[in-house]
């Protein structure tokens, strides 16, 4: 990393050490995954059941991805196109994984598909329910909906696993999706945690703001070529009436902003894959805070990325360099990242 007037900083390791397995009892339609990160804190990112009582029709309790993300946030790590995920979803998650229940169904077929998603969680991300007996959910419950339209059917590898296209549409393939989410009362800047904040109302009493988001996302295929668009944006309420921990001043209008990640981001993604297994791309992401404040969450940013990778073995080894441009709050670091991921 290169980051003006100061030295240049050099590091190697592990990024992500995954375990996940996963099981199925197809004739009663049940579906159980288990996926760790163990050079995570909390290595726990997914263990949940799913049942299928109809083939388009599917239940899901446990930890899961929250439908509520953008798109980008909804692709398993080692099917993302870069390693690390972009700066857009880096700002306004962090696992993108939550506790709760989820239903899905399918209308249509191969050719034309909606696919329409709810979601209820605990609204505080991973271990939701605390370290130990003291440490609980604070706030209420998070309420998520998605749409997932086919306009032109589903690709080759059904619903989207993938940015790349790896199996190069003969036929032009589109995605559109869009989601929203309502966080009843949260204590982390993205809804994904929980005591990182307290907040109270003119008694001394724990008041929580409640924290929405919408996404919109687009995503094509065609012979190799590929482009994901997305586009968040994340708002507060229930802002009323908060006090700081001093119980002098009344929260002031902006001063959430220090609190939650507020704000807009624009993102695009746009790749090359050869049969081979070559692909190249260029990641674009826009960032605007909702309050310029020094102090803000979310910083008004921009990042440019340029990423090269050979496939080998059906994705059993992955060989990628990206090179980025980050320009933060005007503080621009340079990056260069060599990775190699092995799947076995």
């Amino acid at each position: 990393e290169f980051l003006e007037g100061e030295d240049s900083q050099l590091y190697y390791g592990a990024k992500r050490t995954f375990f996940d397995f996963g099981a199925s009892a197809l004739d009663e339609g049940v579906k159980a995954y288990f996926l760790t990160d163990f050079t995570a804190s909390t290595p726990l990112l997914e263990a949940w059941v799913s049942f299928t009582p109809h083939k388009d029709l599917v239940f899901t309790m446990g930890q899961m991805k929250s439908i509520a993300n953008n798109r980008e946030m909804l692709i398993s790590e080692p099917d993302l196109s870069l390693f690390d995920r972009s700066l857009l979803s880096q700002s306004f998650n962090q696992t993108g994984r939550e506790f709760g229940l989820s239903l899905s169904y399918q209308f249509g077929s191969s050719e034309f598909a909606i696919v329409p998603k709810i979601q209820m969680t605990s609204g505080d991300g991973l271990n939701s329910f605390g370290d130990d007996s003291r440490d609980v959910d604070l706030g209420g419950l998070k309420y998520a909906a998605r749409v997932d339209l086919y306009p032109l059917g589903l690709f080759k590898e059904g619903k989207l696993e993938t940015l790349y296209d790896y199996l190069h549409e003969n036929e032009l393939k589109l995605l559109f999706g869009a989601s929203g989410s309502y966080n009843d009362g949260t204590s982390q800047s993205v809804g994904e945690g929980h005591g990182d904040f307290y907040l109270f109302n003119s008694l001394g009493q724990v008041m929580l703001p409640d924290y929405r988001e919408l996404n919109f996302d687009l995503v094509t295929k065609y012979k190799g070529f590929s482009l994901l668009v997305e586009y968040s944006i994340s708002t507060a309420t229930g802002l009323e009436n908060l006090y700081t921990e001093s119980l002098i001043q009344a929260l002031q209008p902006s001063e959430i902003a220090s609190y939650l990640a507020l704000g807009s981001g624009l993102s695009s993604h746009c790749y090359y894959t050869s049969k081979s297994g070559y692909s190249i791309g260029l990641v674009y992401v826009h960032l605007e805070a909702e309050f310029d404040r020094d102090d803000s969450i979310l910083k008004n940013s921009e990042s440019k990325t340029l990423v090269i990778s050979k496939r080998i073995a059906n994705s059993s080894l992955t060989l990628q360099n990206s090179f980025s441009i980050f320009d933060i709050n005007s503080e621009q670091t340079i990056q260069n990242e060599f990775s190699i991921q092995f799947c076995f």
